[in-house]
């Protein structure tokens, strides 16, 4: 939910407690089948979380046209689109690892690392 590499976009904290709970809001919008469905959740994301995090609102809201050629694709093609970023995340972290300790003594050491960051996950 935090976007700290791009400076046009604020950060955003997000409660502990609500991340689970906001991720699933938001994937009603994105993972909705057609853009009237993604409309109608959004109007219903805006109107439980926009008093608590108006930036997200704004975000998604100034950029609602980009964000809807998305459902140009078929859903099997926009299903790929967001389990893509999950392997981005999956990879980021993996890079944390390895990019925290630049030499490891083995290859078998570095299997290791990468066993104890995916366990993480």
């Amino acid at each position: 939910m935090c976007n700290t590499s791009n400076p046009q976009f604020p950060e955003v904290r997000i409660l502990e407690g609500e991340k689970k709970e906001l991720s699933k809001d938001l994937k009603e919008v994105y993972g909705a089948g057609t853009i009237v469905e993604s409309s109608g959740a959004m109007e219903r994301f805006e109107e439980k979380w926009g008093n608590k995090y108006p930036h997200i609102i704004k975000s998604w809201s100034e950029n609602w046209e980009s964000l809807m050629t998305y459902f140009r694709y078929p859903v099997e093609i926009r299903k790929l689109v967001y389990t893509t970023n999950l392997i981005e995340s999956v990879n980021s972290k993996f890079r944390k690892v390895t990019d925290a300790k630049r030499v490891f003594p083995s290859d078998n050491s570095v299997l290791k690392a990468l066993f104890m960051a995916a366990r993480d996950l």
